[in-house]
């Protein structure tokens, strides 16, 4: 699979995280890639009516209890954590399977910011989470505390992105593909992608037209 096909598996999810956590999400998915490991977010955001619901499965309601955390008591709440699987060849199925590629990934999510699940200890195990909560605290939260966004947002928003050479190769095919299926009008935008001269507010832009023309297609 290409990494624009990866990349759009979790990004209906990464897009409602916070900005500095979305921007981990996608940083953690491509580095994954780029040693040959796919992953798909499958859990971000979730309300404090979604808490509501899990924490009372196996209580209230019929299923086992999979949370201990009651609605507001969970990173998920405020858009500052997510979950991973990897992702089965066939670009389908998730596996859950705790290997060394699973690992790998925690580790890179590690060194981009986040907490790993997989380092707690007892029964409060989660391997498939990982948080990034900036020193704040579940308290500190409900009592309203400001999480930070991103640093300069216009100054980083309309840098020019930054990639390896195999990245831009990627661009290049992902725009090429769309301008030539109608979803993308101007040219300029696959050249820009040669050239190496797109933003990060031109990526996103762009991602956001080419999945809703996609979307209305289908």
């Amino acid at each position: 699979m290409q990494l624009n096909q990866i990349l759009s598996k979790s990004e209906a999810r990464i897009s409602k995280l916070n900005p500095i956590v979305a921007q981990g999400a996608r940083q953690l998915i491509i580095a994954a890639f780029n040693e040959g490991i796919n992953i798909v977010i499958v859990q971000g955001l979730r309300t404090f009516e979604e808490q509501a619901a899990l924490y009372a499965q196996g209580r209230t309601t019929s299923g086992p209890i999979i949370t201990n955390a009651k609605a507001g008591f969970s990173y998920h709440n405020y858009g500052i954590a997510i979950d991973f699987a990897l992702l089965a060849d066939d670009g389908y199925n998730v596996l859950w399977t705790v290997n060394s590629k699973w690992r790998r990934v925690a580790e890179i999510g590690k060194s981009l910011g986040f907490s790993w699940g997989g380092d707690w200890t007892g029964t409060l195990i989660d391997n498939p989470h990982l948080e990034m909560t900036f020193g704040l605290s579940i308290n500190d939260l409900l009592n309203g505390a400001k999480l930070p966004e991103l640093e300069a947002d216009e100054d980083l928003m309309n840098k020019v992105l930054e990639y390896e050479q195999w990245v831009w190769d990627e661009l290049n095919t992902y725009l090429g593909c769309a301008y030539n299926e109608g979803h993308l009008e101007d040219w300029k935008w696959v050249q820009a992608a040669r050239d190496k001269t797109l933003t990060y507010k031109d990526l996103i832009l762009l991602k956001v037209l080419i999945d809703e023309r996609r979307r209305k297609k289908a």
